[in-house]
């Protein structure tokens, strides 16, 4: 059965984050329950962190990092994991980068990696208990890394 949204549904809040579309998002809703961060990666080649709280009834958001030339191509893919303190993405120009998540809602680029995998779209983290982390990359073909 499809479920429809009610037709008074609307946006309760609308804010510019990229120059044109969101091709991937991540979202970590922090402890206290009342504020998300949100991990974007777009067309336009950039890599953004936006923080949502919910004060009372009404939403606020702020964009608190952008990295206007993160890739030099699309963001296609990005991942929370290390316990949600760093982001993975993944770009069409095949290289796959870590951002550190500072406490002050800022993204420090960590480190860079090219891969092998033509037009790189999607990847994923596997983390194992010895807090290890093998990062499943998709693109023409699949490869698999260590962390």
């Amino acid at each position: 059965e499809i479920q429809s949204i009610e037709s008074t549904s609307k946006p309760v809040l609308r804010m510019p984050v990229h120059k044109s579309g969101i091709k991937t998002m991540e979202t970590k809703v922090l402890e206290n329950e009342t504020e998300v961060q949100v991990f974007t990666g777009g067309d336009d080649n950039a890599v953004a962190m936006s923080v949502f709280e919910l004060a009372n009834t009404t939403i606020i958001g702020e964009v608190t990092s952008s990295i206007e030339k993160a890739a030099s191509s699309t963001v296609t893919s990005c991942q929370l994991f290390q316990n949600k303190s760093k982001l993975l993405t993944t770009s069409v120009d095949q290289r796959v980068r870590v951002w550190d998540i500072t406490s002050d809602n800022k993204l420090v680029l960590r480190n860079i990696k090219y891969t092998t995998i033509a037009d790189t779209g999607s990847c994923d983290i596997i983390e194992t208990n010895e807090n290890k982390h093998s990062i499943v990359l998709g693109g023409v073909g699949l490869s698999v890394w260590e962390y």
